[in-house]
């Protein structure tokens, strides 16, 4: 008789602890489609193409390093394709990704290449940790689970809560939301190099958010890694569900024909 008594305690202890899970994978949940809809519901879950430019200003000991300022052009075909121009001293730059293939093109060594295998995986990972790839669905994906954040300081008089994602492999990547407006504050993940074992923590912060066409996009985002800033993007123009032709995915045939 005593065992079956000891058993209705664990029971109830399994359970409420279900339940507390559950309760907080819900409010998890509830965070997401809240940011979905401040962003633009609808029109923002549905955006098939991004066109951008803008600048970037990479940051030294904490400040911005003028003489480095690129401009750069993006295109992105929804899923998995993206092509970066970067133009900068002189020096043009192209990161082209489509899938699991992809190619580089650099106007001062004149080389245009394949990229590596190593290099098209880490393009693909890297999307799990871009903010509209989750809210588009990354966070309902196969074997990942949810995690409610309480209300706590992002960075300096900066409050929001968050969502804790957990993927099928174990890593975690952290979300934080505007208390009032829901939309999203920062991402923070982790930021792997073959030069170090230990992955770097790395954080991208949204600021200035305008209404386009329905959709409501930074203008403004801020890399960190380990707490410093490293980079500033400054978006001048967004443009969405605009017609992106696939040839400038395509590995030209030879770096001529990008000059």
């Amino acid at each position: 008789m005593l065992k079956y008594l000891l058993i209705v305690p664990i029971i109830l202890i399994s359970f409420t602890y279900s339940l507390a899970n559950s309760s907080e994978e819900e409010k998890a949940k509830e965070l997401i489609i809240n940011a979905i809809k401040a962003l633009g519901d609808k029109a923002y879950v549905s955006v098939k193409s991004e066109k951008s430019r803008g600048i970037i200003v990479p940051y030294k000991n904490s400040n911005p390093s003028a003489l480095e300022v690129q401009s750069f052009s993006n295109y992105i075909l929804l899923p998995e394709k993206e092509r970066v121009d970067f133009k900068g001293r002189g020096r043009r730059y192209i990161q082209s990704n489509s899938g699991s293939r992809g190619w580089v093109y650099d106007s001062d060594s004149q080389i245009l290449r394949d990229q590596t295998e190593e290099q098209c995986q880490m393009f693909l990972k890297s999307l799990r940790y871009q903010i509209d790839h989750i809210l588009r669905g990354g966070w309902m994906a196969e074997g990942v689970t949810l995690s409610y954040l309480p209300k706590q300081e992002i960075w300096t008089r900066q409050f929001g809560d968050g969502v804790q994602i957990t993927f099928s492999d174990g890593e975690q990547i952290k979300l934080f939301f505007d208390l009032q407006t829901r939309l999203p504050l920062s991402v923070r993940f982790p930021k792997r190099s073959s030069n170090t074992a230990t992955p770097t923590l790395a954080e991208n912060r949204f600021y200035k958010f305008v209404e386009i066409n329905g959709i409501k996009s930074p203008q403004v985002v801020d890399l960190f890694e380990d707490g410093q800033q490293v980079l500033r993007i400054n978006y001048e123009e967004r443009e969405f569900n605009v017609e992106i032709a696939e040839k400038l995915f395509i590995k030209p045939e030879s770096a001529k024909s990008l000059k």
